[in-house]
């Protein structure tokens, strides 16, 4: 569906890419140092269909298996969303 990312569950998005090893569930976990997602479609972006919203890297596990996590993880709305500005105060 056309529109703009609306949400991101970046908790889904962090557990998909413990699974291909780009962090730890528990300490002593092995990490993949080449395992990470590219966000190519942020917070209020546009979207269109067949738009690429983020790319996984991995080398020691197949990246393709988090495919169905990434995309579920994004909202795609009709309307553009309201985004809170990131700095809210500069105190001097």
């Amino acid at each position: 569906t056309a529109g703009f990312v609306g949400s991101i569950d970046t908790k889904a998005l962090g557990v998909a890419v413990m699974q291909i090893g780009g962090g730890s569930a528990q300490q002593g976990d092995d990490l993949d140092l080449t395992a990470g997602l590219v966000m190519h479609k942020k917070l209020g972006t546009p979207v269109s269909v067949g738009d690429t919203l983020a790319v996984a890297y991995a080398s020691e596990k197949d990246p393709a298996m988090i495919v169905d996590a990434v995309r579920s993880a994004y909202t795609i709305t009709a309307e553009k969303p309201t985004i809170a500005p990131l700095i809210h105060q500069i105190i001097k």
